[in-house]
């Protein structure tokens, strides 16, 4: 699982956002691997708006509770964007991979 954290304010996030749904099917490349992007926003409308915006084509849930929420804290995220890839036994493989850097290290991964 990739586990992308982001927020509609965060202008970084949102060019990660618009690069990743470009480059989804590359990425995945027939892998067993799903992207779930976690707002970090606190608004829901402006979460929903930011979401059809980028055009995520991929799960998208929010956490309203922002940098405070348990999920943030318990994974130590200060900032975002901020991603994480999990195998499938729960182990944190890798994080802040983006682009290329991001194909290349699925590339590297045995199934």
């Amino acid at each position: 699982i990739l586990l992308d954290f982001w927020a509609s304010w965060c202008a970084p996030c949102r060019y990660e956002n618009r690069i990743l749904v470009k480059q989804k099917d590359k990425i995945i490349d027939n892998r067993a691997i799903s992207i779930i992007a976690v707002s970090l926003d606190t608004d829901r409308d402006k979460w929903i708006k930011a979401s059809k915006e980028d055009s995520l084509n991929y799960l998208s849930v929010c956490d309203f509770k922002a940098l405070e929420s348990p999920l943030v804290k318990g994974l130590k995220i200060q900032i975002v964007p901020y991603n994480l890839l999990i195998d499938k036994e729960g182990k944190i493989l890798a994080h802040n991979l983006w682009g290329n850097n991001l194909k290349e290290f699925i590339n590297t991964l045995k199934y």
